[in-house]
Order: C-alpha cells, then structure tokens, then sequence
C-alpha cells in the first residue's frame, strides 16, 4: 500500500530527489510490515527464535554445533599453562543466562555470551587398555545447555583424542609424579613403563593393564649439541650430517623420583633418506625409539 497523497511516478529524466523520496518511502514500508525488528543484546545469539531448543551436532569430535551461531570446543589440556590431565570446555555465542551443565559441573552464561569451565578427565584414563589411550577414547560426559526461555538441550561428548593429553602429562610427573586416584597404588616390582621420545611417540611396554600400573617413565630427549659431525652426498650434494645422541631417564610415575639415567648413542652412519636444511645444508642422526624401547624393555625386566 501506498501512503494517501503520494504516487508513484518513473520518468526518463526523474530527479535525485524524487528517487531519494521514493527510496526513503520503501525502507519506511519495509520497516513497517518487519516490525520493530531484532536487537542483540550483547552475548546473545539473535539468530534462533525465543522458545526452539538448540540443535546439537558434532562437527568434529572437539567442535559442537547448535543450528545457531552460537558453538562450543572441548580440548584435552597439554600446555604448560594449563594443570594437566583436564578437559578445557569453551561456549561462545550463547544468549546471557543460558545455563550449562558438562558431567557435574554447572555454570551460567554471562555477559558477552562466553563461559569456559575445566573438568578433571582422569577417570576417563582408567577404565581403557593401555593400547586403547593411543586411539580415540569414551569420556562418559553427558552435556545440557538450556538457553532462556527453551528447552534443555541434551548430548553426550564423543570419543576424545587424549593420547597427546597422557604423554604431555607423564612428562610433567618427573616434576613431582602422577597420581591417578586412590585406587592408583605401586607394587613390589615395575609393571609397565610408558616410553616417550620424539615428538610425539608413545609407546607402552611390560605387563600392566592399565594406565594405573603404568610404574615408570621412560623419558628419551636429544641432547642439546651434535656429539660428531660428518659429510654425506645426496642426490642434491654433500650434506653435513649432525649426530645428536640422547638423554634417557627412568623415573618413577607417582613420585617423579628418577630411577637411572643413560646416554644412548645415535647412528653414525649416512641415511638412505634424510630430511635436508637447505639454508645450512645439514641434516641429523637422533636415536630411533626402536632403540630406545629395546633398552628400556631391559631395564625394566631387571626390575626388583
């Protein structure tokens, strides 16, 4: 509909200012027939109407999607700033007063529609095999997040990558050990030892079931200067090769008290492959956790 007294007019050579009135006179009309409109107070998703429950979805194992803008990530802490063994959970985008409850712990959204919590994820690491915390694994975490005025919405955390969470860990307990629980008790001799060296390597050896009968860490670093150097011809051209042997320590898990310590040498000899620093042309020898394995597998059938 048009307002009484106006019309309107297209001509070949209209004015500005006919078009500025009838343009003016179109966002009027829209405004009128789309109400008084949405305005976001801060935090709050505007985009799912007052009174529908959320829609949760899974877009990755760590990532959860609502149907609205608003999300949340779960991540298994391994940083030096964060304690260890926790899962960091982070809502964002959510309308001020929606309330959040993940496992046992509850909290409310604030203003700017952020609320973070940590929940302790130990006993998620003892109920799977040792094999089992390499892969993906069942944490048990129910979660429910009722924004005002809408139902509960309700979903279950899927299977979390904790294996990089463990190893960042059982580093940390050479700083005063790891304890599992109550339950977490030693026996008379080692059961199994957990080896790291790498950047990302884990392996476990011996007899334990369990992380709980994980008695010792196996701890192989690159020691900080090159023991030998040497001259190899690749493809490309000579490289210099830099032997960096290892520093190995045997600790114990609940106390961090070490229990022996050993340099295990590197390879000398040229690779058939080698990853290649092209602006200094070195490359570098490090002990294989093969190896590293082997000697800790001995040790710890020694154990007494």
């Amino acid at each position: 509909m048009i307002a009484p007294g106006w019309e309107i007019t297209m001509r070949h050579e209209s004015s500005r200012v006919e078009w500025c009135v009838l343009g003016a006179l179109v966002v009027a009309l829209l405004a009128c027939k789309g109400g008084s409109g949405r305005r976001g107070d801060a935090g709050a998703s505007s985009d799912r109407p007052k009174g529908e429950p959320l829609t949760l979805s899974w877009e990755q194992s760590y990532k959860l999607a609502t149907g609205t803008k608003a999300g949340a990530t779960f991540f298994a802490t391994k940083g030096e700033d964060k304690p260890v063994l926790k899962l960091q959970a982070s809502f964002h985008d959510f309308p001020k007063g929606t309330k959040v409850k993940l496992g046992t712990t509850t909290g409310v959204v604030g203003d700017g529609g952020y609320w973070s919590t940590l929940l302790d994820l130990k006993p998620a690491f003892l109920g799977p095999s040792l094999e089992d915390l390499k892969g993906p694994v069942e944490v048990g975490i129910e979660l429910e997040l009722e924004p005002p005025g809408a139902p509960i919405a309700k979903t279950t955390l899927p299977a979390q990558n904790l294996k990089d969470s463990l190893r960042f860990a059982l580093i940390k307990a050479r700083d005063g050990g790891l304890s599992f629980g109550t339950n977490d008790q030693p026996s008379g001799k080692a059961r199994s030892a957990a080896v790291i060296a790498g950047y990302s390597d884990l392996e476990f050896i011996g007899s334990g079931k369990g992380v709980a009968e994980v008695d010792w860490v196996v701890l192989a670093e690159n020691r900080q200067a090159p023991r030998t150097t040497k001259k190899c011809t690749f493809k490309e051209g000579p490289v210099t090769l830099q032997v960096f042997d290892a520093s190995v320590l045997i600790f114990e898990r609940r106390t961090g008290t070490t229990v022996e310590e050993q340099v295990l040498k590197a390879s000398e000899k040229c690779p058939m492959f080698a990853m290649v620093n092209k602006a200094e042309k070195t490359t570098k020898n490090t002990v294989n956790i093969k190896d590293v394995v082997a000697w800790a597998r001995g040790k710890l059938g020694k154990a007494k």
